[in-house]
């Protein structure tokens, strides 16, 4: 197994591509935190499947872009294991508006879990990696850093932020053997995205761009996330990793 014994949080991950990280890191051994805001069923849901599979998980509530929330749950985590490996970041919001449409609250909102939420997982868990000497954090961003995208101005910038935030984060960890590393996903099959993905018409525009011809599903990005989690990866920081089909390689 991978992930043999190692304790992971994952924010986010009642649902969608933090679910699928919740169950792989859990299904190569790990123990799981698995972190909600809002919809404790859906947390509840994934820890029930992992320990149905025969593997160790526990659900925490905190609003990552409150940073005593985060220490509370990474309190939780040591008091409870002794020790973090792995900080997987997850948590994300997105609303699509024009430009000029894109008001203060929904920037507040966005800017509260996308850019706050990862800082304050990154912080958080690197005093407690400082301390073990080691570490992984896996930040999540998105595609629409690196290709623009119409209606997602301010979503845009919020991951942007994340790309830039990984490459001194890692520098600044590398000295404490902690790793910070950054997924980038395209299009995928989410709770999130279902609505709009009812539109046929939609989800058309949205699979011609991609090479292999179909849209993302959750799995699809719990690979790399398991890799960044190793010890395979010790010796990879700082870096950006796109899954998406080929979107970007147009």
């Amino acid at each position: 197994m991978r992930l043999k014994d190692k304790i992971a949080i994952v924010t986010g991950g009642g649902r969608g591509m933090g679910a699928a990280y919740c169950v792989a890191m859990a299904r190569e051994g790990a123990k799981v935190i698995v972190n909600y805001v809002g919809n404790a069923k859906a947390a509840e849901a994934v820890v029930n499947q992992i320990r149905q599979a025969g593997g160790e998980a526990l659900v925490f509530q905190a609003d990552v872009g409150k940073k005593v929330d985060v220490q509370k749950m990474v309190d939780f985590t040591v008091q409870k294991y002794g020790r973090l490996d792995a900080m997987v970041s997850n948590a994300g919001l997105v609303h699509k508006a024009p430009l000029l449409e894109q008001s203060e609250e929904v920037i507040e909102r966005i800017f509260h879990t996308n850019v706050k939420g990862n800082i304050f997982c990154t912080q958080v868990a690197a005093v407690q990696m400082m301390k073990q000497k080691k570490g992984k954090i896996i930040l999540c961003a998105s595609i629409v850093a690196v290709v623009g995208e119409p209606l997602l101005s301010v979503y845009t910038a919020s991951k942007g932020a994340i790309l830039a935030y990984t490459r001194a984060a890692a520098v600044e960890l590398a000295p404490y053997q902690i790793n910070v590393n950054c997924v980038l996903p395209g299009t995928t099959k989410t709770d999130m995205s279902k609505d709009v993905l009812a539109d046929p018409v939609i989800q058309k525009a949205l699979i011609d761009p991609v090479p292999l011809g179909r849209l993302g599903v959750p799995e699809d990005l719990a690979g790399i996330v398991l890799y960044l989690a190793s010890d395979e990866a010790n010796w990879t920081t700082g870096q950006s990793f796109i899954v998406d089909g080929g979107h970007t390689t147009k």
